[in-house]
């Protein structure tokens, strides 16, 4: 669509292209899209949002090309979360102590 050679308000460019108002104010905010605001009331030039709307072509680096694998490498060994990972407990369970047991915990006396 071309906008041709006139002025739209926030709402009216909502209206046009779908766009949620937000997302219009969140791109003038970002200087991605050229709006004035002579009296209160942002105005966008069709010409502005003409540019805003085109696809945009990224470059791509030449000196971090990106290889593609056709599967991933398994580790050695399944990495797991959990309490397999941690050393075992000996003497009462933590429930015990919880409750006001004495579990396995030695107390350290001052001489």
């Amino acid at each position: 669509m071309n906008f041709a050679d006139r002025f739209y308000s926030v709402g009216e460019l909502a209206d046009l292209t779908g766009y949620h108002p937000d997302s219009i104010y969140r791109a003038i905010a970002r200087r991605a899209l050229a709006a004035a605001k002579p009296g209160g009331k942002w105005l966008i030039a069709g010409a502005a949002i003409d540019s805003w709307l085109q696809p945009r072509v990224t470059e791509v680096v030449a000196s971090r090309p990106s290889v593609v694998s056709a599967h991933s490498p398994t580790p050695a060994t399944p990495t797991r979360r959990g309490s397999s990972l941690l050393p075992l407990r000996t003497g009462r369970s933590s429930r015990a102590t919880a409750r006001g047991g004495t579990g396995s915990r030695q107390v350290a006396r001052v001489a």
